[in-house]
């Protein structure tokens, strides 16, 4: 039977396992876990079972228990408390499996995937991660879909490169290596297997030549991440958007603040940088310094200070995957400035949807020019506004997700 004929015709059973639970949508992994699935459950039965990287998330998964036909959420075991984490490093040195692999291994998620394969019958299991694979053998003959936010052992091994402390870059590297054995051992097996970029494709291909993944991208809500008014925009103040829990965005930005935002500042004196983000870590809080810098930490609403921005910075050094913080600016018709791992996996053109700088002068340069010329500002805002209407959509990208769903089960 033709993969739409199945999309059309069955009703598909979905078990969802994600590392977070995705409400509210705030953060890069949450907007994309969370749309997926709602476009997922207008059409078929969604169970997920996540889990909960903060209390207050114990809580919230009680929101999407609207959208799914249920959700339970579970504690990461090495996020209770510092003992724990510092073990699981230390015991994690003994195992030829990533560490990553050992932190989600819970023995209460287990039994709650036991129970629901007991009472249900279901036609794909979504390992919304790498690690969440840990789980295959429970349902080991349902078709599973492995999704890669990012390609994990690249991801590591290019923070093993930018770390100056000897101890973790060694252990980083470790990581690496096991990240890239467990790649090649799972994704060479699994049904259907997602990326969400051409670059994280052909990554993912020299390390897994068998694999033949499918680009689902990330995407922003349109309607959500509307264009504002001209008026509302503050001159020369300059945003950064990110989860400052992970690490390549509490390092970019603390970058750009130390490196490039004073020779912004000797061109345009008044200019200032507003950094949103939740979970800042010490360096990034110390950062703080209005009106010249300010860190607000986490935000229920972002938009109001993006539409403020005359300047929107992604300055990741270190990264994979594709960037939603780009996409929810660019849906906002702000003018991005990035540096090349920054905005990859995108198709976006330098100059004409966004500006790539990648050193610390070309960087300067970019804001300054965005900063001072409003007519290149506004150009670019207006075409990154419509590279999204034609490419980022989530109703789209749920209809790619689905295939790759249909397209597994015919596997079976």
């Amino acid at each position: 039977m033709p993969i739409s004929e199945v999309c059309r015709r069955h009703i598909m059973k979905i078990l969802f396992l994600s590392t977070i639970v995705p409400y509210p949508p705030q953060n890069g992994h949450a907007q994309r876990t969370y749309n997926l699935i709602r476009e997922a459950a207008k059409h078929h039965e969604v169970h997920l079972v996540a889990f909960a990287q903060k209390p207050s998330e114990m809580t919230s998964i009680e929101q999407m228990k609207d959208i799914c036909a249920s959700a339970q959420a579970f504690r990461v075991k090495h996020k209770v408390s510092k003992l724990h984490f510092i073990m699981g490093l230390f015991m994690n040195l003994f195992s030829k499996k990533p560490y990553e692999c050992a932190r989600y291994d819970n023995p209460e998620m287990r039994q709650a995937i036991r129970m629901l394969a007991e009472n249900e019958r279901f036609d794909i299991l979504h390992c919304d991660t790498l690690v969440l694979s840990v789980y295959r053998n429970e349902l080991p003959n349902v078709p599973m879909v492995l999704v890669n936010h990012n390609v994990e052992s690249i991801l590591n091994r290019r923070r093993a490169e930018r770390e100056t402390n000897p101890l973790a870059r060694l252990y980083i590297g470790l990581q690496a290596r096991k990240l890239e054995e467990y790649e090649r051992e799972i994704c060479a097996r699994v049904q259907g297997c997602v990326v969400v970029s051409d670059q994280d494709r052909a990554s993912l291909m020299k390390i897994v030549p068998s694999c033949n993944p499918v680009v689902v991208s990330n995407g922003v809500d349109l309607e959500f991440f509307s264009p504002g008014q001209e008026e509302e925009v503050k001159p020369n103040s300059i945003v950064f958007c990110g989860g400052l829990y992970w690490v390549p965005n509490a390092d970019g930005i603390h970058w750009f603040a130390t490196r490039v935002l004073e020779p912004v500042r000797k061109v345009i004196p008044d200019s200032s940088l507003t950094i949103i983000g939740s979970d800042p870590p010490g360096k990034v809080s110390a950062l703080h310094a209005p009106p010249m810098i300010t860190v607000t930490g986490f935000l229920d609403d972002v938009r109001p200070l993006i539409r403020e921005a005359a300047c929107v910075v992604v300055p990741l050094m270190v990264g994979g995957g594709s960037r939603l913080k780009i996409l929810d600016a660019l849906s906002m018709s702000k003018p991005v400035v990035s540096t090349s791992i920054g905005c990859e996996g995108l198709h976006v053109n330098h100059g004409k949807d966004i500006l790539v700088c990648d050193t610390e002068g070309e960087f300067a340069q970019g804001v300054i020019k965005v900063l001072q010329d409003r007519q290149l500002a506004q150009s670019l805002g207006k075409n990154g506004r419509r590279l999204v209407q034609e490419q980022y959509g989530w109703e789209m990208l749920g209809k790619q997700m689905e295939r790759v769903y249909a397209a597994s089960a015919i596997l079976r």
